[in-house]
């Protein structure tokens, strides 16, 4: 499934207006609620923020402070407001967090949101490890999850626990290995990246946790999509669900004993995004002490040997989930404080919403309150295989909400969206629109809804306009807007105008990151001209996050223009110890094992490829092509010119006296032709520098042949220099640059030119 950020939920949340009657909000929560309403999330986060810090210690005060903490989490993203993460990390630290871990947890997760964000990948990784995640995992997979039906299967990994077994998975056998990212950020095991296939698939994560006395704790986690979990060879969890990853989506309770313990996740995924993270925490929430993970090969077959503990397992006990839940007896506006909370961490499958049975409660306690009816329209979206809408019902929920209250900038553009995406009406889109923008003009992302009405209307230069106007829109700066901008720029392909508002977007304080994704960054200043920093970037970019695989991709692309094989092949090599079998990077690892000359390796990468991917039809008739070279065509052909290189030690009396600047020793080549009409050159030169003049004009040497009717590829080149000593150039493909020559060096030159198909006259 698609993972989604949270931020950009946060237009479908709720959005309230006042409201006279004691509904169970504080005049502090409903000004918080009521600038977020008008779009004005800068100013509603300062003001959640100020909910948030002004908390008690008190249980029920603190479980109602996560909702304050999520909804300021929601709109400081909507208003690229980052920087705000310090404020998040503080407030964990205090005593009202410290003393309700919920608090605490959920306040360290919006910091680490945030951070992740911002670019600051050291403050992300500290939050990380406050949190409790475990890193150390051993993988296995994919194995088939085709529509599911892996859920209930159980494969060996859940059986037995053998590190060397191989074992049948989705396309080919799989076995055992260790993740090879050691500390990522938010503690994501990444399948998606790390296997091919990896959809309608499933996989395994194992972790010995080492006890030092018999404890209980509390295993939080959150998958994309289904899970299990199992203990010492003990299932202690299931749920098979369609839904995004979050943070603490389902907590478990584990008795553990003393020694290693063998933590067993299994993971199904059907399509999209497929990862999951998981943390330990004491059964009071506090830090777990006494507990270390392991991924070493003998930790982990001893804790293999565990047995399970019987008896009941520890259950949560604090929380907004806790201390909130339940349908009977709670309030409305406590209705609305934990369905918003389910709502954003998706915890349930399609099938079973709490968090839509929660707005259902809300609207019946609170009628007339747009809050509770935004909160239901919203939970009305199923997210699953294919997003399920009851858009009627959710129009209806609008509708009623703005009869009441006409000036809910929020609804007004909600709907507004239901009118171009249901029924595509972008007259009707742009007038409710034109409302919103009237309650608040730097609603930024009303405006770029009225761009995109106004394109459908084949108003482009009017659209511009209004991203334009989004784009700078205050306070705060809407990172949507800001990416639109720059989307458009290059689409009209300005890329300068593009890259000068990425500066502006800098030197206005936010990260690059809020305008494009790393490797579009990347490209954008490769190509006008800023090589060095594009490099720079992606190397920070998989450092902090090295399961982006287009930031590697990309890296590598750009030092293959720039010739660097060598430090592409690095990079390539790096990416691939991540995901071996990623067809498409092999692919790219070929053709620069070609341009060093490398055919060996060349064909080796190739040959995996297509393995991995037999649909790679031109790749495997560039390896049939390749692999007919092995015992070349001309080899019974080859001259060996040591001999005659050796003793061309003066310059012929005919080439002097016309003052040659070259003299050509040999020149030999071998021809064979196909029946199709298409042939094969091989070509054989040796050549004496004789002056100066020949020194300038052998600088270099390019393949003479016909791009896109040859394929023309250099086999070996060498500079004799006249002492003896010899030199091998590094060859570019079909393009060679010699070191500096002098008169009398004899260079050696063997290459071959083939027919990519017959030629008019063949």
């Amino acid at each position: 499934m698609k993972r989604t950020m949270l931020a950009a939920v946060c237009l479908s949340l709720l959005a309230p207006v006042a409201s006279t009657q004691d509904d169970g909000f504080s005049p502090a929560e409903r000004n918080a609620l009521e600038l977020k309403a008008r779009g004005d999330y800068a100013r509603a986060a300062d003001a959640f923020l100020a909910l948030l810090e002004s908390t008690t210690a008190d249980p029920m005060a603190a479980a109602r402070a996560e909702y304050h903490a999520a909804m300021a989490q929601v709109v400081a993203s909507r208003s690229g407001r980052y920087a705000l993460h310090e404020r998040f990390a503080a407030f964990a630290a205090s005593t009202p967090a410290t003393r309700n871990p919920g608090l605490r947890d959920r306040c360290l997760h919006a910091a680490l949101d945030l951070a992740r964000f911002d670019d600051d990948a050291v403050a992300a990784r500290a939050y990380t490890r406050d949190l409790g995640y475990l890193r150390a995992w051993t993988i296995i997979g994919p194995f088939d999850n085709e529509r599911g039906s892996g859920f209930a299967r159980a494969l060996p990994p859940e059986t037995e626990f053998d590190l060397d077994a191989t074992y049948d998975g989705k396309k080919r056998p799989v076995d055992w290995r260790r993740t090879p990212v050691s500390d990522p950020i938010g503690g994501v095991v990444d399948f998606d990246a790390m296997l091919r296939p990896n959809d309608q698939v499933l996989a395994y994560a194992a972790v010995a946790l080492i006890v030092e006395q018999p404890t209980d704790a509390l295993l939080w986690f959150g998958s994309d999509e289904a899970a299990k979990v199992f203990l010492n060879g003990d299932e202690v969890f299931a749920r098979d669900a369609s839904r995004h990853f979050r943070p603490d989506q389902d907590a478990v309770g584990l008795r553990l004993r003393e020694g290693p313990n063998l933590l067993v996740f299994k993971v199904c995924d059907e399509e999209g995004a497929f990862e999951f993270a998981a943390r330990l925490r004491a059964v009071d929430g506090s830090t777990l002490v006494g507990v270390t993970e392991s991924d070493e090969p003998e930790t982990l077959l001893a804790a293999s040997r565990t047995e399970p503990i019987d008896g009941p397992r520890p259950t949560l006990g604090y929380g907004a989930r806790h201390l909130l839940s339940g349908l009977d007896g709670i309030s409305g506006a406590d209705a609305v404080r934990l369905g918003m909370l389910l709502a954003l961490d998706e915890p349930d499958d399609a099938t079973k919403r709490r968090d839509h049975a929660l707005a259902r409660r809300a609207v019946e306690l609170l009628p007339s309150d747009p809050t509770a009816r935004y909160l239901l329209a919203f939970t009305r979206v199923r997210s699953g295989q294919a997003e399920e809408r009851d858009e009627n019902a959710r129009r209806l929920d609008y509708e009623t909400l703005l009869a009441g209250h006409p000036e809910h900038g929020e609804a007004l553009r909600s709907l507004a969206e239901l009118e171009l995406t249901d029924t595509n009406t972008p007259v009707r889109a742009i007038e409710l629109l034109h409302r919103a923008l009237a309650v608040n003009p730097d609603f930024a992302a009303a405006r770029l809804l009225l761009a995109d009405a106004l394109r459908r209307l084949d108003l482009d230069p009017l659209a511009d306009l209004e991203v334009s106007r989004a784009a700078t829109a205050g306070p705060g700066r809407s990172p949507q807007a800001a990416a639109a901008r720059f989307d458009r720029l290059r689409a009209l392909q300005d890329e300068h105008g593009a890259g000068k508002w990425l500066d502006e977007c800098v030197a206005a304080g936010y990260p690059r990151t809020i305008v494009a994704r790393v490797p579009e960054i990347a490209g954008l200043l490769a190509g006008i001209g800023q090589r060095d920093d594009a490099l720079r970037l992606l190397e920070t970019a998989v450092g902090d996050y090295a399961y982006d695989a287009a930031a590697w991709l990309t890296r590598a692309k750009i030092l293959e223009a720039s010739e660097s094989y060598d430090e592409a092949i690095d990079v390539l090599s790096g990416w691939l110890r991540i995901c071996p079998e990623d067809d498409n990077a092999l692919v790219q690892l070929a053709r620069l094992h070609g341009m060093l000359g490398d055919v060996a390796k060349q064909r080796e990468s190739l040959r995996t490829a297509v393995e991995l991917n037999p649909n790679r039809k031109t790749e495997q008739r560039h390896l049939e092509f390749l692999q007919a070279d092995e015992t070349p065509f001309y080899a019974k052909f080859e001259i060996d010119a040591s001999t005659g290189i050796r003793d061309a030690s003066t310059t012929p009396e005919d080439a002097a006296a016309e003052n040659d600047a070259l003299f050509y020793l040999l020149r030999h080549d071998v021809v064979r032709g196909y029946r199709n009409g298409t042939t094969s050159t091989y070509h054989h030169e040796v050549v004496r520098i004789l002056n100066e003049q020949g020194a300038r004009d052998f600088a270099s040497f390019g393949v003479p042949y016909y791009w896109g009717e040859q394929r023309g590829r250099l086999l070996e080149v060498r500079v004799v220099k006249q002492d003896g000593t010899e030199l091998r150039p590094r060859l570019r493909g079909t393009f060679v640059r010699f070191p500096p020559l002098s008169p009398g060096d004899v260079c050696e030159l063997r290459y071959r030119v083939d027919d990519i198909a017959p030629t008019f006259f063949g």
